[in-house]
């Protein structure tokens, strides 16, 4: 926490453990269009169980659909988006984090030597 860029450097510390232990592997997931490809409903329920805090922030930020504005020549649209999360989203990373939780630890029960590190959309096993 309060490292600049800490996520390159757990991976990096990843990296070297992996080397160290050659019979192990770092697999690092970097989900293509990661936020925008989250489901808020499904993250929030997660959230609800697993994080709180995080659930009542998430009513409070995504309580009314996200509001885009397109400006094309024929002018300026309103585009409401009831889905994902923006890039610069303060709540993004742990949204994203919470929505992939379960799927993270279902694999763990069937592979428990597995350890799993995330931080916003990447994803290292």
């Amino acid at each position: 926490v309060g490292v600049p860029d800490g996520p390159t450097q757990a991976y990096h510390t990843l990296e070297a453990a992996a080397r160290s232990n050659p019979h192990k592997v770092v697999i690092a997931l970097d989900v293509k269009a990661a936020f925008p490809s989250i489901s808020r409903n499904a993250a929030h329920a997660i959230a609800l169980h697993k994080a709180p805090c995080l659930a009542t922030a998430m009513e409070h930020w995504y309580g009314e659909p996200g509001r885009k504005v397109y400006r094309g020549p024929a002018g300026t649209e309103s585009i409401h988006t009831f889905t994902g999360v923006d890039q610069r989203d303060p709540l993004a990373g742990a949204t994203f984090r919470v929505g992939q939780i379960h799927t993270l630890e279902q694999h763990q029960a069937i592979h428990p030597n597995i350890a799993h590190f995330s931080h916003h959309d990447d994803t290292y096993i």
